[in-house]
């Protein structure tokens, strides 16, 4: 699978978004939602986050949902390039689940969804003017779905908001976002915290602080008064962190979303990728963007360096590494 994009919200932050109103992160435990943290997006007027995506052809989505105020109609917005509204999922007030394209209502499911309950909804939109599909999924089940004309405006996804920037639309929780390019993300998975917790087996990087390297990257959430730095190829940074599956009951792993956040000064000679140490082995990975302000880079990883394999929890036990390579 080509993952686009995935959060727990485990960073404790809304910095991978590109906008919001009335939107908070909040604990996840009490709400029935995985790991530390999830995300409300309040039932008041124009609440909502937005994802800036570029340019896609077709989505799937994934997401745990669950629903605290039916009245503002809970609401997923599709926009094109260009900005246009193409497409939205309308939770009404029967709780059942409309799909629209623009304005204009394409259908509705049968199986209404309840307040106060945790539902996996998955999502595949592809915007055609002929030949489009718009499909939602419920725990694993077609809940509704519409072929046909998809899109008013553009044949491409721009940007996706959860709740409304222009109506009322929220009054949901949300946690575990996945969005693909490829296929149906399935059920049963959860995007869980694993937080640096100390110093790698390499430091070649400049503290800007007298702290040890770690400890200007370790804070949930992130701080940008203290941080890392090199212009020397080569150099390379690596930080242990925690066993997050102790104790979790776990089938397979598909893979860790890597996020660095990252900025430069001057004129820098080198770049920065991400990098994983498995046993004696360091695996790097695409190169960041980066700019003079700092930006969230986010890289999904799918394959152990060290074994060639799909992650195991045994890895995470037997002390893998993560951190940054800077590179020519």
């Amino acid at each position: 699978m080509a993952r686009i994009f995935g959060t727990g919200f485990e960073r404790n932050t809304l910095d991978q978004f590109d906008g919001s109103t009335g939107t908070t992160i909040v604990p996840a435990e009490p709400l029935n939602l995985t790991g530390n943290f999830a995300c409300r997006i309040s039932d008041a007027y124009r609440s909502y986050l937005k994802k800036a995506l570029g340019s896609y052809p077709y989505l799937y989505m994934s997401l745990k949902i669950n629903i605290f105020n039916i009245n503002y109609n809970p609401s997923i917005f599709f926009y094109d390039q260009n900005g246009n509204i193409i497409a939205k999922i309308i939770i009404n007030d029967s709780f059942n689940i409309d799909l629209y394209r623009g304005s204009t209502l394409l259908a509705t499911g049968t199986s209404p969804l309840s307040l106060d309950t945790v539902y996996q909804m998955e999502i595949y939109y592809l915007p055609l003017n002929s030949g489009g599909e718009f499909t939602v999924k419920i725990d694993g089940v077609e809940n509704v779905t519409y072929s046909g004309d998809t899109t008013p405006y553009l044949e491409n996804i721009g940007s996706i908001d959860f709740g409304s920037k222009n109506t009322y639309g929220g009054g949901f929780y949300f946690d575990d976002l996945i969005i693909d390019d490829s296929d149906w993300i399935g059920i049963g998975h959860s995007i869980i915290s694993a937080p640096i917790t100390g110093a790698g087996s390499s430091a070649q990087w400049t503290s800007s602080t007298a702290a040890t390297n770690y400890a200007n990257v370790d804070e949930i959430p992130y701080s940008d008064t203290d941080y890392n730095s090199t212009n020397t190829t080569d150099a390379l940074d690596l930080y242990s962190i925690s066993d997050c599956f102790d104790g979790i009951d776990v089938a397979s792993i598909a893979g860790i979303y890597f996020n660095v956040r990252t900025n430069y000064e001057g004129v820098p000679t080198v770049s920065i990728k991400p990098a994983i140490k498995s046993g004696v082995t360091v695996g790097t990975y695409a190169t960041l963007s980066q700019s003079v302000s700092f930006s969230n880079e986010q890289v999904f990883i799918g394959v152990n360096p060290g074994t060639l394999a799909t992650f195991t929890t045994s890895d995470f036990t037997n002390g893998i590494e993560v951190g940054v390579k800077a590179v020519v």
